[in-house]
């Protein structure tokens, strides 16, 4: 594959390709889905809400009652020294393990795994997979 090459202010940058991981639903209108595989800046910074927008609810909830309970935890021990620690330790795991998660939830879904593709955008990655499988 091809890098394509992007004129920046500082010179020439190549642009980072992803590895997408195309899922299909087996049904009648056979419904496709395009995620992106490994590591979640946006999950990084921010958690649970990442999971809510994703819609796993159970695992959002388990990251706020963990984050609400060391909390608690640590008013009762006077340091928020705990809490912190909880904190980053929370967003390290949702960042590292986001992606598997929803990854997960799909496969919960009856989704099935199809191919995986590297390009740079989830639009690429659906145009490569649907030229390839005509």
């Amino acid at each position: 594959m091809k890098y394509h090459q992007q004129k920046g202010r500082f010179g020439i940058h190549f642009k980072r390709m992803k590895t997408y991981c195309i899922f299909k639903k087996y049904s009648k209108n056979s419904q496709l889905e395009v995620t992106e595989t490994g590591f979640s800046f946006w999950a990084l910074f921010f958690g649970p809400f990442w999971a809510i927008s994703q819609k796993l609810w159970s695992f959002s909830l388990i990251g706020f009652l963990l984050l609400l309970i060391s909390k608690f935890l640590s008013i009762e021990m006077i340091s928020n020294n705990f809490f912190y620690f909880v904190f980053f330790s929370s967003n390290v795991f949702w960042g590292i393990f986001a992606r598997d998660l929803y990854i997960q939830k799909l496969l919960d879904n009856k989704y099935y795994a199809e191919k995986m593709i590297v390009a740079d955008s989830k639009k690429k990655a659906l145009l490569i997979f649907l030229s390839e499988s005509n």
